[in-house]
């Protein structure tokens, strides 16, 4: 699936009057950036870079590990932050403002698989249901690939 990466700010922020803000803007508040290793932190570093910004121009207060735990620190008023669409609308939906970029646009590609000839343990199955009947859109094809028919290169 491609999932779209927002900027989110407190409700209480004053970018939250707003529908969007220019690139030279992000330079004016304080950040809490995904780890560097992490797919959503290279997607905004990339996605920045293409309009002359460098992620490390903003001003970062803190560092986190996973989405959620960015959203809810911007929930909390904590600073503005980069997170999936799906996890705004899934942990802080109508608790933060989203604000569009003039100009920008960040996508992710989310890849998922699984090896359908393996039992799987109840967590596993529960989260594939989850998964089909939650992240649309997904090529509907794309879950039932049969791993023996693709070559061992």
């Amino acid at each position: 699936i491609t999932d779209k990466t927002i900027l989110i700010v407190p409700l209480t922020h004053p970018w939250a009057e707003k529908d969007f803000i220019t690139p030279t803007e992000l330079l004016d508040v304080e950040f809490i950036l995904p780890d560097e290793s992490s797919e959503t932190h290279i997607a905004v570093r990339e996605a920045l870079a293409g309009i002359g910004i460098s992620i490390y121009q903003l001003r970062s207060i803190m560092v986190l590990g996973s989405a959620e735990a960015i959203a809810l620190s911007v929930q909390e008023g904590l600073g503005a932050g980069f997170v999936s669409n799906i996890v705004v609308n899934k942990l802080v939906q109508n608790r933060v403002k989203s604000i569009a970029i003039q100009g920008l646009e960040i996508n992710q590609d989310i890849y998922i698989g699984r090896y359908p000839n393996r039992p799987q343990s109840a967590a596993q199955a529960a989260f594939w249901k989850f998964v089909k009947n939650n992240l649309i859109p997904i090529q509907k094809d794309a879950l039932n690939i049969n791993l023996n028919k693709i070559p061992a290169n």
